[in-house]
This record gives C-alpha cells, structure tokens and sequence, in this order.
C-alpha cells in the first residue's frame, strides 16, 4: 500500500511538471506580447526587433533592456540618413550636451518623424551627463537632465573607465560584444555620436568609428545620428507580415 501511494504521488508530481511546462511552451511559442518580453535582456531569441514608424515607414528599432530607468530602452537600428554636428560651434564649452544643437535637433525636429501614438507614449528618462564645470580640466562631476530622446553614453556602450570620460550610466549587456557597437547607414558601417563629453578639451565628444572604435571629435563636425528613448515595459506588440515582404516582425500593437 505505502508503494502504490509512493508511486502515486510521483506520478502526481510529474504531470504538474508537465503541465507547468506544457503552459510555458504554449507562451513561447506564441511569442512575447509585451515590448519588455522583447529585450535583448530578457529573451533574445525573438530577435529584440521592433518595427516604428518614421515618416509614415517602418524603421527598426533595437530593443536594449526592459530596465533602463525601470523602462524599455530603445536605440535606432541604423543611423539616420543625414550626419549632424553636436554644437555649430566649437568655441567655449560646446561639449556639454545639455541645450547643444544635437539635443535640441532630437528632442524637437526627430521626433516629430515618429508617429502621434509613439510620440505621446515615449517616458521621460533622466539621464547622466558630464557637467560644463569638468569640460577642459578632465573634471569628474556628472549632473542628471531630463529627456524624451537621448544620446547612449560611453559608459552605456559597456566601455572601460577612462581617466577623460565620466562614468554616465550603467554599461548595457548588448554592448559587452564589441561588433554590437558598429552602426550602419544604407548598409554600410559608419561613425556616429554619443553623448558624453571628452573632459580633456572643452569642445569635444566621444564617438564610434566606421569599425566599431571608440574615439573623439570636435563638435562642429558632422558624424552619424542614433537616437534611443524609453517605452513602458508593457506597451502591446503583435507581429505583422506587412512591414517587410516575406518577413514576419514585430510592431506596436494599435488601439491600446
């Protein structure tokens, strides 16, 4: 008798497993269904790809993490079509990012090319930057500011500490392959800018060469744009064969 019960709550035991793993199989196959499902963090084998619209066209977006700042952070998969400069100018503390040309031009002109919905949807994020008072003087102070669209950081591209530039931010695990760092524009690699300021000289700021290289330039020169911004975790998606011929992807999903 002490057997068969023996052996009947074993039995017992593993259909309960099976049926956890059962239901666990039936979700993955459906996929997720929430962008934060989506992260490279959280699940990369549903390839931490969303598809917005830019200007009435799908765009890829890169889907970094479900918690930057306890949100989905999102960076552009390729840079957009036209360069710009950081500042117009190089003279005085032009490296400082906050009010620079390149802050203005994404928090106002860019974002303008998303569409109404993903407009009002992005967070507010408060992100780190280099303080004017360390431009010039390898200085160390940070300071935080608010914003809809943002820049990455050194830091956020999972670089080593450097004696020139501050520490802003967390280092992303996207970043931690150093081929993830190369940025395309119409297929071919190409440089673009980040956000943090190089502290040796007053008027320049790091970016990332053609081979994925990090590296600074004065900020009246002209380099690739990729701009990133926040969603919420459980903002709906759903696939769509519409967007690419003969590619299911994922898009936002309408009338949430």
């Amino acid at each position: 008798m002490k057997k068969k019960r023996i052996i009947g709550t074993s039995l017992l035991v593993v259909l309960c497993m099976l049926f956890v793993w059962g239901c666990k199989s039936i979700k993955d196959s459906n996929g997720p269904e929430t962008l934060g499902e989506l992260a490279y963090d959280e699940n990369k084998q549903y390839g931490y790809t969303v598809y917005l619209k830019e200007n009435s066209e799908y765009v890829p977006y890169l889907v970094l993490t479900s918690d930057y700042n306890g949100q989905v952070l999102l960076l552009r998969e390729e840079l957009l079509e036209e360069s710009r400069v950081i500042n117009e100018d190089n003279y005085g503390y032009a490296g400082y990012y906050k009010d620079s040309s390149m802050d203005r031009f994404i928090n106002e002109e860019f974002l303008m090319y998303l569409e109404p919905e993903i407009q009002e949807a992005i967070v507010d994020s408060e992100i780190t930057i280099t303080s004017k008072e360390s431009l010039g003087i390898t200085g160390t102070e940070t300071e935080n500011i608010v914003r809809k669209v943002f820049l990455l950081s050194y830091t956020e591209l999972a670089h080593p500490s450097s004696s020139v530039v501050n520490k802003e931010g967390e280092p992303l695990k996207y970043f931690e392959n150093t081929e993830n760092r190369i940025a395309y524009r119409a297929g071919e690699p190409a440089s673009w800018w980040l956000r943090s300021s190089e502290t040796w000289e007053a008027y320049t700021t790091c970016a990332i060469d053609r081979k994925g290289v990090w590296g600074h330039m004065s900020v009246d020169k002209k380099c690739g744009v990729r701009p990133a911004f926040c969603l919420s975790n459980t903002l709906l998606i759903e696939q769509s064969g519409d967007v690419l011929e003969g590619q299911v992807v994922y898009v936002v999903k309408k009338s949430q």
